[in-house]
């Protein structure tokens, strides 16, 4: 028969061994349970930028983000676009129909302007009439739809467009608007081969770990606690085109690669395609003293990489004129599309209402002129 003094010592042994390994892994579990059903919004510095004229109405918009980010983190897995956004019906933002998109006015799927694109074309810190697809409808009167989704590179647009010729719709002109995206992911140090998006990581950790989800689970914590105490967290750090030329220039090539593919199959179909490359605020050099701190630093630290890698797709664009003068005519530069002296940036790359309609006017004033050539 056990004594008390052996049992106690066993008990707390026990004690010992979880509160050691078990019990930070319970905490961490609470903590994210909490936070995904239980944490409130608690508002965005972005809704206070003097780019929203209305700041109670620019608080509505990210706080209908901040519903679509717990709402399953925007998505849902999906094949070969890996991920589109759960059906949304808000307030200001609105998603859904066949292919979960976001609602545009003038919106049809067939005979009309098919837009691609990241987040600043689906329409990040805007209402759905104030996106760029919807601005063009108004001003044109001709019909459009947008595939845009947040964080998409170019290949994952590429692949929506295939499906969607697959189901047999078709347009009458595609617009791919890229270049921040494919940078931003394919820049980050990890990320050692090209292409790849957003998610490449988590999605491989979670194959990964499957088979030893108890002991990710028992590490996961310390490792958490490490890289808060001790890790670099310096975004410049942990980005390296700027020092990585050859990764750049990968990034630049699959980028290229990706719109002349888009190009080659709506010619087949007699479809009229336009690769533009995005302004940025790097591109037009417009003043940022009204961000946030942690906004400032981002622009600042990201600066050198996209310095390295937009140079190169411009190269690798002329590069194909040499060869296919018709797909040159297909490129538009937008990059100085953005006056500087506008405060119309919400961080590197979205874009106010007022923003997306100086972009949307000169867009449609570059095509006229390309076709009216």
């Amino acid at each position: 028969m056990i004594s008390f003094r052996k049992l106690k010592i066993i008990i707390l042994q026990i004690l010992f061994v979880y509160t050691l390994i078990l019990l930070p892994s319970h905490i961490l579990f609470v903590y994210r349970l909490f936070n995904h059903n239980f944490i409130f919004y608690k508002g965005n510095p972005k809704s206070n930028y003097p780019a929203y004229s209305d700041n109670q109405f620019s608080d509505e918009i990210y706080k209908e983000l901040f519903l679509m980010a717990r709402k399953q983190k925007y998505s849902g897995y999906k094949s070969f676009l890996v991920w589109k956004p759960v059906a949304q019906k808000l307030k200001h933002i609105n998603v859904g129909g066949e292919y979960n998109t976001r609602f545009s006015i003038g919106e049809n799927l067939n005979n009309s302007l098919w837009f691609f694109g990241g987040s600043t074309m689906w329409g990040y810190g805007t209402y759905d009439e104030a996106t760029i697809p919807s601005l063009y409808y108004k001003i044109t009167g001709k019909e459009v739809f947008n595939f845009a989704e947040i964080a998409w590179n170019s290949r994952q647009s590429l692949n929506q467009m295939i499906s969607l010729f697959g189901d047999g719709h078709k347009p009458n002109k595609i617009i791919f608007f890229d270049g921040v995206n494919d940078i931003y992911h394919g820049c980050r140090i990890e990320n050692k081969n090209i292409p790849v998006h957003s998610r490449e990581k988590l999605i491989a950790s979670l194959i990964n770990t499957q088979d030893k989800f108890l002991l990710k689970s028992v590490i996961e914590p310390y490792q958490l606690i490490y890289n808060k105490l001790f890790a670099n967290q310096s975004i410049s750090s942990s980005y390296d085109c700027n020092t990585n030329l050859r990764k750049s220039e990968k990034i630049a090539e699959h980028l290229v690669n990706n719109w002349y593919s888009a190009y080659l199959i709506s010619r087949q179909s007699n479809i009229k395609f336009y690769a533009v490359l995005q302004p940025t605020i790097y591109t037009s050099g417009s003043n940022y003293e009204y961000f946030s701190e942690k906004d400032k630093i981002t622009v600042e630290n990201m600066k050198s990489n996209f310095d390295a890698v937009y140079p190169i797709i411009k190269n690798k664009i002329e590069l194909k004129c040499k060869y296919d003068k018709s797909f040159c005519d297909s490129f538009i530069d937008a990059t100085e599309f953005i006056n500087k002296n506008d405060k119309l940036f919400l961080d590197e790359c979205h874009l106010n209402k007022e923003g997306n309609e100086v972009l949307v006017e000169k867009l449609i004033s570059r095509i006229n002129l390309i076709e009216s050539q």
